[in-house]
């Protein structure tokens, strides 16, 4: 089964109030699209390889207001510019609550991310630049609370990352505060 879809260049969509779960394919998919939002959904039991909100070639989008759980990767931003991801609460995912590939000028802002399991982070960074991560509470990962990997000219701050494996990692990344 699958959940909501926006492809081939689909602009100014939104996804909202709805109840997403059992998919076997991705529950809210957001791809070559942009100045989409998708806020205040509820996804659970969503199994694909990231079961949950893919953002891929989207850019000038908001995710926020979500609520995700049992689900295998929760929020994925990959090929995407000037993304918001705000004030979502995820908790008991199968991998990482929030990743950050390969994109730019990106704000993660207000997050509950928990007990993200098999060694999965609460937050990812990879290969992106210009990220804020802030007031976020992440809590009971595998993880680490955030893992910034590759990233360049990220600002973390007042983020609450506790017992998690390890709180925040910045690695082979430059101009990082």
């Amino acid at each position: 089964y699958r959940g909501v879809y926006f492809n081939n260049n689909t602009q100014n969509g939104t996804i909202i109030n709805n109840t997403l779960k059992g998919n076997d394919e991705l529950a809210i998919f957001v791809h070559t699209s942009s100045s989409m939002e998708v806020s205040n959904n509820i996804l659970f039991n969503n199994l694909h390889s990231c079961g949950g909100i893919s953002f891929i070639f989207g850019n000038n989008s908001h995710i926020a207001n979500n609520n995700i759980s049992l689900t295998s990767c929760a929020i994925e931003v990959r090929n995407s510019n000037h993304t918001t991801v705000a004030s979502n609460t995820l908790s008991n995912n199968i991998w990482t609550g929030i990743s950050v590939i390969y994109s730019n000028d990106t704000e993660i802002m207000d997050n509950i991310v928990s007990n993200s399991q098999n060694a999965a982070d609460g937050i990812a960074i990879l290969d992106s630049s210009n990220i804020v991560i802030a007031n976020n509470a992440l809590s009971g990962n595998d993880g680490y609370g955030i893992n910034i990997y590759r990233s360049n000219n990220t600002i973390v701050a007042n983020n609450n990352a506790s017992l998690n494996d390890a709180g925040i990692r910045i690695s082979t990344s430059n101009n990082n505060s």
